[in-house]
């Protein structure tokens, strides 16, 4: 399956109820684990390229404009979309400010996601329907404080909601410089039929909408894989993937975990949550405290509590399990049960 151009134009542990494990990169899966595909091996083999602690963490969640990560909803009776904006703390109910409305009702709509589509330095609303049309809704500013978004524009088709659509700034266009981000919303997604992970990466506006190309694969075998994600845990400087599985457990791929005696990077999975995932059913990593590392944030599918817990300011391999700092885990928001989109 590929894309193609539209024709229309934890924690706190107990709190979370998931459990960390208490592992290393060596410890065996309940299921097999994606493997390294050929684009991410191409990608490790560029490690001496410059990569800024600036360009890696840029805020991605941020649809207001105030350099804090914002969460947007989408209401399942209405089809109202919010956006939460963050206050900068993660303290309770205080962490995100009351919502307010930028769309009115959002029809058709599987799939959210928001980042820079055009490259203007706001962040962009897309959507997906349930014909496999992705949408942007351009950011055109703020008025009176809420950010102003244009009518939906197609410019991508073939999408199916077995692809864990991701939207995310991960690499460049510039072969130059590939691993430094440049500010362009990039697509990974799951292949259906191959269940590979592909990325295609954002090569900027053509005729007025976002044009992408197909760098390849990046995991193999992801069948077992129930969400993608990718955040710098690592502090690296580099975005790592971050995926759930159908058991309920939270891994991390490091893909400059270690260097083998030629000088060639050596990528490991690491076991960063040990079961529970498979009750949230929407996982971000947005920085709640804007200490530009990304924290960790679940809306949990029963209970409808969306809860969060900050990121511990520190990667030890040895102790992957410590990356959120289980002291801080808190509940941010109840009463979530009644939103079917959270991103």
């Amino acid at each position: 399956m590929y894309l193609r151009r539209a024709l229309t134009g934890v924690i706190a542990l107990v709190s979370l109820h998931v459990t960390v494990g208490a592992t290393t990169a060596h410890a065996e899966p309940k299921i097999s684990l994606p493997t390294v595909g050929s684009e991410l091996a191409s990608m490790a083999e560029q490690q001496s390229a410059v990569r800024s602690r600036a360009a890696i963490t840029a805020t991605a969640n941020d649809l207001t404009g105030d350099g804090i990560d914002d969460v947007l909803t989408r209401d399942r009776a209405t089809g109202r979309l919010d956006v939460h904006a963050g206050t900068g703390t993660l303290n309770g109910s205080a962490t995100l400010a009351a919502p307010v409305q930028v769309r009115a009702t959002t029809p058709d709509r599987v799939w959210f996601g928001q980042g820079d589509l055009n490259g203007d330095g706001r962040n962009d609303v897309a959507s997906i329907s349930s014909g496999g049309i992705m949408y942007a809704a351009y950011n055109q500013g703020n008025v009176g404080g809420v950010p102003q978004l244009s009518a939906d524009a197609g410019f991508l088709q073939g999408f199916q909601p077995s692809m864990l659509t991701l939207l995310t700034d991960y690499v460049g266009s510039d072969p130059n410089n590939p691993l430094e981000p440049d500010g362009l919303a990039d697509i990974v997604f799951r292949d259906p039929s191959s269940k590979s992970i592909y990325l295609y990466v954002n090569d900027g506006m053509v005729n007025g909408v976002p044009t992408y190309s197909n760098r390849g694969a990046l995991l193999n075998g992801a069948d077992a894989v129930t969400d993608i994600n990718l955040a710098d845990l690592t502090g690296d400087f580099f975005k790592d993937i971050i995926i759930t599985m159908t058991d309920g457990t939270l891994w991390m791929l490091d893909i400059f975990a270690e260097v083998d005696p030629n000088g060639n990077p050596v990528a490991k999975w690491y076991k960063i949550i040990g079961s529970g995932m498979n009750s949230a059913d929407f996982i971000l990593f947005p920085d709640f405290n804007v200490d530009e590392y990304p924290d960790f944030a679940a809306r949990f599918t029963t209970t409808g509590e969306f809860r969060g817990v900050l990121h511990s300011r520190n990667w030890n391999a040895a102790q992957p399990e410590a990356v959120f700092d289980a002291a801080t885990g808190q509940l941010v928001k109840s009463g979530w049960s009644g939103y079917d989109w959270v991103f």
